[in-house]
């Protein structure tokens, strides 16, 4: 069960291991660890502010790429009226 639902998460609407998926998630736990890590070891510095932005850009662009890509496919057998 939880297997599927890793795979799931990774994979696009056709089954796939989508790379913009694993690099958004990466991204999105890297950001929770570096913006957290401060509240529980107090001697740590806040992170970079650039640091920050750039996990947060990274992540926005691979999930705005992904859901835009679930838009743009293709239908295989296009249907455009043209007798065959």
């Amino acid at each position: 069960m939880k297997h599927r639902f890793f795979r799931s998460l990774i994979s696009d609407e056709r089954g796939a291991v989508s790379s913009k998926r694993i690099i958004a998630i990466i991204c999105v736990v890297a950001l929770c660890v570096i913006l957290f890590l401060p509240f529980w070891f107090n001697d740590m510095r806040t992170p970079s502010e650039f640091v920050v932005d750039a996990l947060k850009y990274l992540g926005c662009v691979s999930l705005g790429s992904t859901t835009a890509d679930k838009f743009s496919l293709r239908n295989e057998n296009p249907t455009d009226g043209s007798p065959q």
